[in-house]
Order: C-alpha cells, then sequence, then structure tokens
C-alpha cells in the first residue's frame, strides 16, 4: 500500500497523451500564450499524477527539457527528475469512462 494513502499499487498505464494548440476552439487573448488541450487517457491517475505530467510538458515546451527526456523520467520512476507540478487552475476533468 502506498504510504498516507488507501492505493494498493501506484502503478498505472497510460494509454494516450494528446495535446493540441487553440484549446477547444477558443482563441486565447492576444497577449497572452496559446491555449493548449492535453488530453490523457489511462487507467487510473494518482494524486497530482496529470499535474505533474503537464508541468514536466511545459518543460519540453519552453526547451528546457528536450522531448526525449519524457520516457528517461518516467522509466527512471522518480519524482524528483519530472518537472514542477502544474497549477490546477484551468485543468479540468472532461470524462471517466469504466
Amino acid at each position: 500500500q502506498a504510504a498516507g494513502t488507501d492505493v494498493a499499487s501506484t502503478v498505472r498505464t497510460l494509454h494516450a497523451v494528446t495535446v493540441e494548440q487553440g484549446a477547444g476552439g477558443f482563441p486565447a487573448p492576444a497577449a497572452a500564450a496559446p491555449l493548449l488541450a492535453i488530453d490523457v487517457v489511462g487507467d487510473g491517475f494518482l494524486r497530482h499524477m496529470v499535474r505533474i505530467l503537464v508541468g514536466t510538458l511545459v518543460q519540453v515546451g519552453v526547451g528546457r527539457l528536450p522531448p526525449a527526456a519524457i520516457g528517461a523520467i518516467v522509466a527512471s520512476r522518480m519524482r524528483e527528475h519530472a518537472g514542477p507540478t502544474a497549477p490546477p487552475q484551468g485543468l479540468f476533468l472532461v470524462a471517466v469512462d469504466y
């Protein structure tokens, strides 16, 4: 069991991660950065898991990490290798399928 939780296993499988510019067809305000839609599909998620993934993808997008680093970060299973946790503002759950 994971420390401090009632989760029996921390192993999760990501089936797809997609990034699209111009999220939801809504243009960003002129002075703002372009909107992005990041869709994450998996068999389950841990606390802050998607926010950490998004924060790491932002690091790739701004050039602080090479795209190839993502696979190595996931394989390392070490949180400290990932990017910062993205703030919750702007992130929302679209669907839960069983």
